[in-house]
């Protein structure tokens, strides 16, 4: 059971792997060969974004998850 498993996350990872070769050849053959690393650096600055916007943690939540694990009181 353990080595199927094992060869289903093998192959989605090669999968995984292979849709960036093939995105950067064609973006390549399109139009320059540096334009790869232009493209991946937009698509990493969109993604810290997106990080950015849909991950923020609010510090009064994060002090207030503090406060529960020690015990004490909010003064919020």
């Amino acid at each position: 059971m353990q080595l199927k498993i094992n060869f289903k996350n093998a192959s989605v990872q090669a999968l995984a792997q292979s849709v960036p070769a093939i995105l950067s050849g064609f973006i390549a053959a399109s139009l320059t060969p540096s334009s790869p690393a232009f493209v991946a650096s937009i698509v990493m600055v969109l993604a810290e974004v997106a990080f950015i916007v849909f991950y923020r943690i609010k510090p009064a939540a994060v002090a207030e998850d503090a406060l529960k694990q020690t015990g004490a009181e909010s003064n919020y």
